[in-house]
């Protein structure tokens, strides 16, 4: 079997289309997302093509969130080729393609199930390093007063002396759960910011309207929770009033599993886990 990678071409839409109708029950996000992958100038949407059939037999993508953030995502093949060496040849040119177009003090990470233990093991025979397992929780919204107040500028000091900063490996949420990036000054400022009690605290939140989350509704997301331990029950009581002025009626958040003192402490501000069972396995690779 003799198979080559390249780069994703605009005219490969109807076989990612095809491939992609065998996963999830139909309902694989890929082909929504194919042309802004396909013009994402940094990374690589790929193709992975049989070459004695010329047919397209798989995908996947390596994306820059910033210089220092790389993922990688949207591992498919097709399921008549999986057993044969397909995916961890997929998983590995990426992982090259990382080391060569990276600069030097760059991480890689990847979310994957975590029961996919054939990702786990192509991961970690790579250098990756489990971080941990993540999951989202979520809570109604309330409609009450809250203490936020929308904010264009970051003061760091928040972000540095938060339970959650410390707890999550320096790390937060872009794009909801979906992807882990490191927290900088020029990151956070990218994001939606709303201090909490002037002085007492930071959240980084997305107003999400569609469907396509942890939550599987609407909802308020909160990418980061930055106050000190003392201060988490209050100020997740209060996101929940923040996401009711958002007209959303949910707020959610992920965290590690291995984050008990957060788990308490959204357990007392009436939050649940989102999904009965299972977990995302969070992976990350350093130059």
């Amino acid at each position: 079997m003799n198979i080559q990678f390249r780069p994703m071409r605009a005219s490969d839409r109807e076989a990612v289309t095809t491939l992609c109708a065998q996963m999830w029950d139909g309902h694989d996000y890929i082909p929504q997302v194919f042309d802004t992958w396909l013009t994402h100038p940094i990374g690589q949407f790929t193709a992975v093509i049989d070459d004695d059939r010329d047919a397209l037999i798989g995908v996947g993508k390596l994306t820059s969130i910033t210089d220092r953030d790389w993922w990688i995502e949207g591992l498919r093949v097709e399921s008549s080729y999986r057993g044969k060496g397909v995916g961890r040849r997929l998983h590995a040119y990426h992982v090259d393609l990382w080391q060569q177009i990276s600069p030097p003090t760059s991480s890689l990470r990847l979310l994957t199930d975590h029961d996919n233990h054939i990702i786990h093991r192509f991961s970690e025979q790579a250098g990756f390093r489990l971080l941990g397992g993540v999951v989202p929780y979520r809570a109604e919204a309330i409609n009450a007063p809250h203490s936020f107040r929308k904010n264009d500028n970051v003061d760091f000091s928040f972000v540095e002396r938060s339970h959650y900063y410390h707890s999550h490996h320096h790390l937060y949420q872009t794009q909801t759960l979906w992807r882990w990036a490191e927290l900088t000054p020029e990151t956070a400022i990218q994001d939606e910011l709303w201090l909490w009690r002037e002085d007492q605290g930071l959240l980084i939140v997305e107003s999400v309207e569609h469907t396509d989350n942890p939550l599987n509704a609407p909802c308020l997301y909160i990418d980061f929770l930055g106050v000190a331990q003392e201060d988490l029950v209050r100020c997740l009581r209060d996101a929940r009033a923040l996401a009711s002025s958002f007209h959303r009626p949910l707020v959610g958040v992920g965290l590690s599993l291995s984050d008990t003192i957060l788990i308490e402490a959204l357990t007392e501000a009436g939050y649940e886990r989102a999904w009965n069972e299972g977990s995302l396995y969070l992976y990350e690779k350093r130059k």
